[in-house]
């Protein structure tokens, strides 16, 4: 993914953001990792908060 930061500053490890996959899904909380300048990896803890229909109920 091609990321930008508001404040210029690229991060110096991984940091804790409000990621979304589609614009229709709610925010979730992922962790950023920068590889180089410019691109980054998410992985969010649950891929179910990304995808809430595909979640299966217990």
């Amino acid at each position: 993914m091609n990321v930008s930061f508001v404040s210029g500053r690229w991060p110096e490890g991984p940091i804790w953001v409000e990621a979304k996959v589609r614009y229709r899904t709610p925010e979730a909380p992922a962790r950023l990792f920068p590889l180089e300048k410019g691109r980054a990896r998410a992985q969010a803890d649950e891929r179910a908060a990304f995808l809430p229909g595909l979640r299966q109920e217990q």
